[in-house]
């Protein structure tokens, strides 16, 4: 067991974090925040649908760096994937977006989602749904008695006309704006300070069924100056480890949920057979949505590739190309196809999904957060139906990429330096190894500066040399410590041998990892039932015998040769005799062994074996014929292949062969004649034949017979009949 810390990752520059952001000149994300409904101003464009024309408005305030209005097609409705990149978005990756302070914890800030795909890009069918904010804004009291950080967002607005609603950051689960926290402000020596008389003369807010807060002011502010504008938010947080213990199947989602987010809406998206098949390896793996969705997730994040460098980054699908299938072909993209992808294999899974996008971490700056162009990401929002649920189930946060540092991704919740967030992994099995078959625990203790987390996070566990997600588990706490404890069995065909196994803590600014070893060990089974023999049957005095179910009866006799041949396997495949040191199988007879027989690399093994008459263990009658392996173990005593035995045996019956000697006087004789004849009778071995009749023909007629006696002699007399014919 040992302890592995929060891994760095790789640093990018402001070119390289440029995938995380991917702005498109036709959606409206930073921009919303640079612009005011100035008062009076009339907006002339029908709300949420494309501008015709937005002039820049450019204005420079040295404390939010100075930043202008670049969009040209500011629009709230879509988010289309196969369009180019603006030759110019280089330029405007320090662009300031918001605001927010204190800077710790560390936050994703959400701006809004979207339900419609249509293999290309994003939409919404429920832009009808717009409301007054009303449950959405609570009281100080109330955002306190949360017990959560409260955050104080500040947007910096032109005032300008043609414009509508601003798509205000908020906290995922639920939108919480504290009531009346809206006010303009100035910065004074560094710091943001609030108006003495704000400068805000009303506003609306309104919300909509994908929880986005629209903010509409009303300033008196001269048209083209700029703005500072605050408000306060907090966040509720969300219970894990009930979701995870309450979840059920994703088709049991409430109808209005799975007919906008599921299944149903994939009937007209082209996905091609890479895509389905990518898809299905994945159904019947969990037990329910919350397994199932955490297993993608993982998938996601192990298996593609974040394509940050150029000129992948500049790349983006052909019209007439699905994005998943895209983002399968080339093994990874942007966040924004990493969550496209992700909702697609949720959704094909019947699980709804959505596409979220916001604004990851941003930069730590004198104890407040600046949010800038760069910091713009995308993740999928996975809704979990849930029993006991009164609204059927929850949404839940999925992020299938890690952030990247350059947003974030490199900082440890509540301000903790690298190497102070540790996980311990180890299996709970005293001989040190595991029968495949047999149940067994593994435990994983999350530290952060040395102090066991008890909260419920989750914790992934990985079988690395199977390639196999082993499943997700949650801490809880022990006797003595909060653990994650994940029980665990080894089907047939697991891998015989040391096993790699991860356990793996993601969360939403970073995630560490660590490994166990672990002896998984095989039960063989050294014969291969029903198995048809395609071995040559040599000549007849060749017994081709099979070990198989102890169902076949073999015959045959002393100095035959009988051909002995079977298959062993594990989990019914069969056993690469050439992998292991001990190759060989013993060929028992009766309870006595015969030989060994090399185990090959089709797991196949033969011997022959001579029916000797001399040998005491081939007495007439029937013998048992089995295969027993002795074991495969390492230097150290651990066992990898335990040893086993045919479970059933064949029989085979052999004869004896028996030898007589015999004597007659005289050779020639007349009609009246008596013939004498004495003789011996024994086995081939040379075990005389006692008190067996033995029974003497002349010409083919019986005509006379003895009893042997104890050295199995015989003898006797016939007289020829007088009318006996001449001649031999």
């Amino acid at each position: 067991m040992s302890a592995a810390e929060a891994k760095p990752k790789r640093r990018m520059g402001i070119t390289t974090i440029l995938s995380s952001i991917f702005l498109l000149l036709t959606i409206i994300w930073a921009a919303n925040t640079f612009i005011v409904i100035q008062m009076g101003a009339v907006r002339s464009d029908t709300p949420h649908e494309k501008y015709d024309q937005i002039p820049p408005w450019p204005y420079d305030i040295s404390w939010a760096g100075g930043q202008s209005n670049w969009f040209e097609d500011v629009n709230y409705t879509d988010i289309p994937l196969n369009q180019e990149i603006p030759p110019d978005i280089l330029e405007h990756m320090e662009d300031v977006v918001f605001y927010a302070y204190p800077d710790q914890p560390p936050q994703l800030w959400r701006t809004g989602a979207y339900d419609e795909y249509d293999g290309s890009g994003w939409g919404k069918t429920l832009e009808d749904s717009l409301r007054d904010a009303g449950p959405e804004i609570i009281t100080r009291s109330q955002a306190e008695a949360l017990g959560n950080e409260i955050y104080t967002i500040v947007i910096n607005v032109t005032a300008g006309p043609n414009v509508g609603e601003i798509e205000l950051p908020t906290l995922f689960p639920t939108i919480l704006v504290i009531e009346d926290s809206f006010t303009t402000g100035h910065v004074e020596a560094g710091t943001y300070q609030p108006d003495d008389e704000s400068r805000l003369v009303r506003y609306d807010l309104e919300t909509d069924d994908y929880r986005t807060l629209l903010f509409s002011p009303l300033l008196d502010v001269p048209t083209g100056e700029p703005v500072l504008i605050s408000y306060e938010v907090t966040f509720e947080q969300q219970d894990l480890g009930n979701m995870a213990a309450s979840a059920l199947e994703g088709s049991l989602a409430p109808a209005s949920i799975r007919n906008t987010y599921g299944f149903p809406t994939l009937s007209g998206v082209p996905l091609t057979q890479r895509v389905i098949d990518n898809i299905t390896q994945f159904e019947g793996v969990g037990d329910d949505a919350f397994q199932t969705a955490s297993a993608v997730e993982n998938y996601f994040r192990t298996t593609f590739e974040l394509m940050i460098e150029e000129p992948e980054v500049f790349e983006r699908p052909d019209s007439n190309q699905e994005v998943t299938d895209w983002f399968l072909e080339r093994g990874g993209g942007l966040p924004m196809d990493f969550a496209t992808a992700y909702c697609v294999f949720m959704r094909y899974l019947d699980i709804p999904a959505r596409i979220a996008k916001g604004y990851a971490i941003g930069d730590a700056q004198d104890g407040y957060r600046v949010l800038k162009v760069k910091h713009m990401m995308f993740w999928a929002e996975v809704f979990i139906p849930m029993s006991g649920s009164s609204e059927g189930g929850e949404w839940r946060q999925v992020l299938p990429i890690p952030l990247p540092p350059d947003m974030g991704g490199s900082e440890l919740p509540e301000n903790m330096e690298e190497g102070d967030v540790q996980l311990w992994v180890w299996p709970n099995v005293p001989q040190g190894w595991v029968q495949i078959g047999e149940e067994f625990t593994l435990s994983a203790l999350l530290m952060v500066n040395y102090v066991p987390v008890s909260t419920s996070e989750s914790i992934v566990f990985r079988d690395v040399t199977d390639n196999m997600l082993m499943g997700t588990t949650f801490i809880e706490q022990g006797t003595t410590l909060p653990l994650a404890n994940l029980t665990y069995t080894y089907q047939p065909g697991a891998t015989p041998g040391l096993h790699n196994i991860t356990a793996a803590y993601i969360g939403p600014t970073y995630d560490v990892g660590n490994f166990t070893l672990l002896y998984v060990v095989a039960q063989p089974d050294p014969l291969e039932p029903g198995l048809p023999s395609d071995r040559a049957i040599l000549p007849a005095e060749t017994i081709d015998m099979n070990i198989k179910l102890g169902a076949d009866n073999y015959t045959g006799a002393w100095e035959d040769t009988v051909d002995v041949h079977g298959v062993m396997t594990v989990g019914g495949e069969p056993v690469d005799g050439t992998t292991l040191n001990n190759d060989q199988m013993q060929i028992m007879w009766d309870q006595t062994w015969m030989g060994n027989a090399t185990i090959q690399s089709d797991g196949t093994y033969q011997l022959d074996i001579f029916v000797d008459p001399y040998d005491p263990r081939m007495v007439p009658g029937a013998h048992e014929v089995w295969s027993s392996y002795a074991g495969e173990y390492t230097q150290q005593g651990i066992p990898i292949l335990l040893p086993a035995r045919s479970a059933d045996n064949s029989t085979i019956t052999l004869s004896g062969k028996i030898e007589i000697a015999l004597t007659v006087t005289p050779t020639s004789a007349y009609p009246d004649a008596t013939l004498l004849y004495d003789g011996s009778a024994q086995m081939l071995n040379g075990t005389p034949l006692v008190s067996e009749t033995i029974s003497m023909f002349f010409d083919g007629v019986l005509v006379d017979s003895d009893q042997t006696n104890v050295t199995g002699g015989f003898s006797g007399s016939y007289t020829l009949p007088t009318g006996q014919a001449t001649g031999t």
